[in-house]
């Protein structure tokens, strides 16, 4: 068991994650993880999944190291230069029901 500790340690949150919907699927050993990797990949299956997870690592590692405030103001910008005007920014961002209001709030001030 220290072993599989150690390999979630050395993933951080992305291996919480894992960790996390493996443990919903009723499964064990190997089998929990293909099936958590396909869960997280949805339509693209294991594949979109492994692809998934790495977007995850990676957002983890930018956001902890920058802090949100200056990823979001990046990516508000990034928005924005690809035509993207200010109300269309709010009113996504507000139509998301998987977000709570004090990260609605934060993602709103980076506008």
């Amino acid at each position: 068991m220290d072993k599989v500790v150690q390999k979630l340690v050395a993933m951080g949150i992305p291996g919480l994650v894992l960790l996390g919907i493996a443990a919903t699927t009723g499964l064990a050993g190997g089998a929990a993880l293909i099936s958590a990797l396909s869960i997280m990949g949805g339509p693209f299956g294991l594949m979109g999944g492994a692809v998934a997870l790495a977007t995850l690592a990676l957002t983890v590692d930018a956001v902890s190291e920058y802090g949100f405030e200056k990823i979001g103001r990046a990516v508000v910008q990034g928005l924005k230069e690809d035509g993207y005007s200010t109300k269309e920014i709010r009113n996504k961002v507000n139509a998301y029901k998987i977000l709570s209001s004090s990260l609605k709030e934060k993602i709103l001030k980076c506008i």
